[in-house]
């Protein structure tokens, strides 16, 4: 449910700076989502819990307490941030190169991920 929303909000939300902002704004937007999202991640309840503090009878670990199992998915939401961000950087790229009018990005990036979501299903 969380990705289609977001492959739905994220063409238009790409529209909306191209004609409101600078390119810049869109960088800046993109670090500050991440932040605020890693923010939630870290502050989770999930995460405490998998992260208590040795008890009795369990031995003191050194180091950072970095939960079993987490550096894989860490892993794959990095490799599809960048995948999913370096799409929308070259479609604007190549759009501004060419001298097409930026408000054709949002649509370029919808008719993609829509293919995209046909071809794997």
């Amino acid at each position: 449910m969380a990705e289609e929303l977001l492959f739905v909000s994220g063409p238009l939300l790409v529209g909306v700076l191209l004609r409101c902002a600078p390119p810049s704004a869109g960088v800046l937007l993109s670090a500050l989502l991440m932040e605020t999202g890693t923010c939630a991640f870290v502050t989770s309840p999930a995460l405490s819990e998998a992260t208590r503090r040795p008890g009795p009878g369990r031995p003191a670990r050194h180091g950072p307490r970095v939960p079993a199992g987490l550096l894989q998915p860490v892993v794959a939401a990095a490799g599809l941030g960048l995948a999913l961000s370096g799409t929308e950087l070259l479609v604007t790229a190549f759009v501004a190169q060419r001298s097409y009018d930026t408000a054709v990005v949002p649509w370029i990036l919808a008719r993609c991920r829509r293919a995209a979501r046909w071809a794997v299903c």
